[in-house]
């Protein structure tokens, strides 16, 4: 099964008081049904592991904190034209950059995604039913993360077959996907993996030992998050200039 990442979705943007310089709401027509507001940008800037957009108080907080105010005001008036300028630019330039980031992913999978993880089910161990996990999804990795409840990711292996269903008529199912991140990256760029071991099939193509597979798989995945080729080369034992190669031919941003 494959999905195509769409990004040709235009929406109304909804700037609340909080983020208007007159503090009152405004609404930019792009012509869409479709509407999305600032919070809602700053959900999607978070799961790409970027800094939220401000709100007026926040980008001038030294200013806004010595007169200690607490309510949404006509911050125009009290900014003055080449401050609220300043901001306002500074919106623009983050709203644009944000709405260039929303793909399909963000209004189809992702909610999909979320509602895998509500409505959980009890799970006993030893006896005892654990607190239910509450997840991040904000990660770079794409990969989730629990912030708050009983941390099954941390649970020794051993442990998990203790593990339990309190609806004896369910069961529990443990689910490993095998190097998915160098996997579907590599697929999403067109390469045809002609072997199960992603991280051999890197070494064939560019003719490396793998003297220790451990710190090869970390070099890998830091190849595809970015990582310099001076840490790739290290990691992976190649020279620096293999490592550029490397990143160039699988499509990795220098």
């Amino acid at each position: 099964m494959t999905y195509e990442i769409k990004k040709d979705k235009r929406f109304n943007i909804i700037i609340s008081g909080e983020y208007s310089p007159t503090g009152n709401k405004i609404k930019i027509d792009n012509s869409s049904i479709d509407n999305i507001d600032i919070e809602s940008l700053n959900r999607i800037r978070i799961l790409s592991n970027l800094e939220k957009i401000k709100t007026i108080k926040e980008f001038y907080s030294n200013f806004f904190m010595s007169l200690n105010c607490q309510t949404v005001l006509d911050y125009k008036r009290m900014l003055g034209f080449k401050k609220t300028k300043e901001y306002i630019d500074y919106l623009k330039e983050e709203i644009n950059s944000s709405v260039c980031m929303i793909t399909s992913y963000h209004y189809e999978i992702f909610p999909l995604r979320k509602k895998c993880y509500l409505d959980l089910n009890d799970v006993l161990y030893e006896g005892n039913i654990l607190e239910k996990p509450i997840y991040d999804h904000s990660g770079v990795t794409g990969r989730t993360s629990i912030k708050k409840g009983f941390n099954y990711l941390t649970l020794k292996k051993e442990n998990r077959k203790k593990l339990k269903s309190t609806n004896k008529e369910n069961i529990l199912v443990e689910v490993d996907f095998k190097s998915c991140e160098p996997f579907f990256y590599l697929k999403s760029q067109g390469h045809k993996i002609n072997q199960n071991d992603v991280y051999s099939w890197v070494c064939d193509n560019y003719n490396i030992k793998i003297k220790d597979r451990s710190r090869v798989k970390r070099g890998i995945l830091a190849l595809i998050y970015g990582a310099n080729e001076y840490t790739i080369s290290k990691l992976m034992g190649v020279k620096e200039s293999v490592a550029l190669d490397i990143k160039k031919d699988l499509g990795v941003q220098t």
